[in-house]
């Protein structure tokens, strides 16, 4: 048979314990692939049920504990082929075994885990069940593990959940101490719970046959809880019993169809209604106690009674609106859960009108439901309006009425004028303020507005809709398509903005109240994805109105979905592409120089090193400077001295290589102080003034540019400088230079003409500082030049000031978006 089970038991060197299919257990050696022993001690005729696990005993040597598939657990000493003792569990296989560790006084117990959720506590002295855990996890547990020296028990399950035990009882006994959980199964609806907050969302969906309701918290993990189920059993003996179309689980709900909730009425009364899977009746959670409720809904007479399709919650929170199978709307005071009628209501003739003759004493059988196949979608606005859609060809409406009063107010058919003789019908209805969007069976997804009973916006999706979800703002549609698509609609616009395809069909979608992101959640999936508004996080991209349209759905592929192996080449590629686009993006970027209004500062694409270096470069200078000039090295002798160190020749060094070094230095420094000498003179005989090639009126090439007034030219001159040479070019101009003091305020004029434009505004602070530092004795005395400076000054406040204003209302601007709070 096949191994199904391994363990390595301590000091056992390069062996290891098999377990296989068909019960038997071996010892291996793993270095030469050898069979050493094969335990007889385990051979049973009754029971050749497959090995589940193998684990060793800690701090006891040879004991080994064997699980099997029928319950069987047997601890066996290895080295002896001997059963120990043995024990069977009822609750089926053995999935997981773990010992307890500690002093002597604590208990020796052995724990083994088990596929209905609960955990099985063995008692080693007494050799028998001491605890079981019931509803330990909902669905089998995989692991159990004992921490090292503690009386904690760490345990994960099925249910997406880990869960800490903690023994410290005084009859040993277990309790739970503390847990993380996520969603127990696949969600199918989910909202965020709260006024515009977005702090806690609610999942609902089905696993493992069962339904559930959580809560997801986005501030702390700790908050994340399943909602409990306990109280389904009271209520299935007592008010489930015509209600059922499939047997229920023990102690769970049927999986989830439909969910709607009202924070207003958290502290009042259950607020959470849900609809299930084959179930006649709707179901009412407290968010607050964070359990079932004890009683559910269901229309009074049995003969009315059909599966629940959709539910709806009230914007008062006192009521909830029940679609079913049939077609039927009935309503519910969510308080007291009972019964206020049928939508729409069938009106019975008074006495009055009866003798009247204005009605018959006995009205012929009407159909009094409000659709006439099934209702796909209701809710209910903030004016009192019950928004229901029905699901059947034959009925493709959109139908409201009067929350208290049951009567029909409009009619809006769904079906478009190239659908009209079609077999079209409704798939599902969500809603956002007065904007309705119905999903149909062709692809199409119609939004109307309720205020002109009017289809407004129609979009072709190509595929039927799994779920849709308005933004907040009502600005934005996203809708997520059975082919595994997502689509984010612009309604204002009426144009797609964004198009993905998952590996996996997404079940749900639903946007967070700042818009910033986009939940969803996809088939055979525990997990929620979070998706980013890259409009309002990536600068790069502009506003999606000004983007083309997309003509191709973006490939996402999910961690862990079934196409990750396979699509790797295509993944590749599309990473390619991506990063083809940013560095086309990051290219535009750079070749821009204009800014984006007129007056905004820029700055230069100048390394910070450059300026940093031309504005300390004295600091750079003594940074630089040699600790000592350099050495000579001494001349070699022609013939080098040799010398015996025993047998091996060594060479030596000459009597006189000091003197001779000493000399050698001596004579170099000479030769050094000649030739500078030397380099001196010729720099001399060979200026430019001297002989007459530039008078010392002329000036240099920088102060020939600021007598011209050529400004523009001047700071390109400064630019294309080493930093010693713009030090050289602004300490070479003015009175101090056999120039004049109309240099110093041409210079002066060339920085205001410069600032004007708002270019270039961090080398111009450079060179600004270093013309002040080297003239600002000479500007002092002269009039002209101080009110030059002044006004200077001035300028740069001015820039700066704009800035700072500018940086502070982005910062409140994103802030508002991202709800962050930070300080300069």
């Amino acid at each position: 048979g096949s191994c199904t089970a391994a363990c390595h038991p301590p000091t056992y060197v390069n062996k290891v314990l098999l377990g296989s299919s068909t019960g038997r257990v071996a010892l291996w050696n793993v270095r030469s692939h050898a069979l050493v022993h094969e335990f007889k001690c385990l051979a049973n005729k009754k029971d050749k049920s497959a090995v589940t696990v193998l684990k060793e005993v800690p701090n006891v040597l040879d004991l080994v504990a064997v699980g099997f598939e029928s319950g069987r657990l047997c601890l066996i000493h290895a080295k002896e082929d001997r059963i120990i003792t043995e024990f069977h569990q009822t609750q089926g296989s053995v999935q997981s075994i773990t010992f307890r560790t500690g002093s002597q006084d604590e208990h020796a117990h052995m724990v083994s885990a088990t596929p209905s959720g609960a955990f099985v506590v063995w008692d080693l002295e007494r050799k028998r069940a001491h605890h079981v855990q019931e509803g330990a996890h909902f669905g089998p547990v995989q692991t159990v593990h004992f921490l090292p020296g503690q009386p904690l028990l760490v345990t994960s399950g099925c249910d997406n959940s880990i869960k800490m035990w903690i023994f410290d009882t005084p009859d040993g006994l277990p309790r739970l101490l503390r847990q993380r959980c996520g969603c127990p199964g696949t969600p199918v609806r989910m909202g965020f719970y709260g006024d515009m907050d977005d702090k806690e969302l609610l999942v609902g969906g089905g696993g493992q046959g069962a339904g559930f309701v959580s809560r997801i918290s986005f501030i702390r993990d700790q908050r994340n809880t399943d909602f409990a189920q306990k109280t389904v059993m009271r209520v299935r003996n007592v008010d489930l019993q015509d209600a059922r179309d499939s047997v229920m689980p023990e102690g769970r709900v049927p999986p989830l169809v439909d969910m709607a909730f009202n924070p207003i009425r958290h502290f009042d009364w259950p607020a959470v209604v849900s609809a299930h899977e084959g179930l006649k009746a709707a179901f009412v959670w407290s968010a607050s106690h964070e359990t079932i409720g004890p009683k559910v809904m269901r229309p009074e007479r049995p003969k009315d009674c059909a599966p629940v399709k959709a539910v709806a919650i009230s914007s008062c929170g006192n009521y909830a609106v029940l679609g079913l199978a049939n077609g039927a709307l009935h309503r519910f005071n969510l308080q007291s859960l009972l019964h206020r009628g049928e939508i729409p209501k069938v009106k019975v003739p008074t006495a009055s009108e009866i003798a009247a003759g204005l009605a018959e004493a006995k009205p012929k059988a009407a159909a009094t439901h409000a659709h006439k196949g099934s209702v796909c979608g209701v809710a209910v606005t903030t004016g009192g309006l019950v928004v229901s859609m029905g699901g059947s060809h034959e009925d493709c409406t959109l139908k409201t009425w009067r929350l208290t009063t049951h009567e029909h107010v409009f009619t809006v058919p769904l079906r478009s004028a190239s659908t009209a003789g079609s077999a079209v019908g409704g798939v599902l209805l969500r809603m956002q303020n007065d904007l309705v969007a119905g999903g149909l069976s062709d692809g199409s997804l119609a939004v109307v507005d309720l205020n002109g009973a009017a289809v407004v916006r129609r979009f072709s999706c190509g595929c039927p809709v799994t779920d849709a979800a308005f933004s907040y703002d009502g600005r934005w549609l996203a809708v997520t398509l059975r082919d595994g698509g997502l689509r984010v609609f612009d309604l204002l616009a009426a144009r797609c903005v964004d198009s993905f395809s998952f590996a996996r069909p997404a079940l749900s979608v639903a946007f967070s109240p700042s818009t910033g992101y986009l939940l969803t959640s996809h088939q055979d999936s525990n997990a929620l994805q979070v998706w980013a508004n890259k409009y309002l996080f990536d600068p790069t991209l502009s506003a999606p109105l000004l983007r083309p349209e997309p003509k191709a759905p973006t490939n996402v592929d999910d961690v862990g979905g079934p196409d990750e192996a396979g699509n790797d080449a295509e993944m590749g590629e599309d990473l390619a592409e991506e990063a083809e686009e940013v560095s086309k993006v990051a290219e535009a970027g750079e070749s821009i120089a204009e800014p984006l209004e007129n007056g905004l500062m820029t700055l230069s694409r100048v390394p910070p090193a450059k300026w940093l270096a031309t504005l300390h470069l004295d600091i750079v200078k003594e940074r630089n400077k040699a600790a000592e000039p350099p050495k000579p090295l001494p001349k070699a002798p022609f013939f080098l001295p040799t010398a015996l160190d025993g047998m091996t020749p060594r060479f030596a060094a000459p009597l006189s290589a000091e003197p001779e070094a000493e000399a050698a230095e001596k004579e170099a420094e000479k030769s050094l102080s000649t030739q500078s000498a030397l380099d001196q003179a010729v720099s001399f005989f060979d200026s430019k003034v001297l002989s007459g090639e530039r008078s010392v009126s002329q000036g240099l090439k920088f102060q020939q540019l600021l007598r011209k007034k050529k400004f523009d030219e001047a700071l390109d001159f400064l630019r294309a400088q080493t930093p010693s040479g713009v030090h050289l070019a602004i300490e070479e101009i003015g009175p101090l230079a056999s120039g004049t003091v109309d240099e110093l305020r041409a210079c002066l004029k060339m920085f205001q003409h410069h600032m004007c434009k708002a270019h270039l505004a961090d080398e111009l602070q450079v060179y600004l500082s270093i013309f002040l530092q080297a003239h600002g004795d000479e500007l002092i005395e002269d009039e002209e030049g101080k009110d030059l400076c002044r006004e200077v000054g001035l300028q740069v406040e001015k820039q700066w000031t704009d800035l700072s204003r500018r940086c502070q209302k982005v910062r409140c601007f994103l802030g508002l978006l991202t709800h962050t709070q930070s300080q300069w």
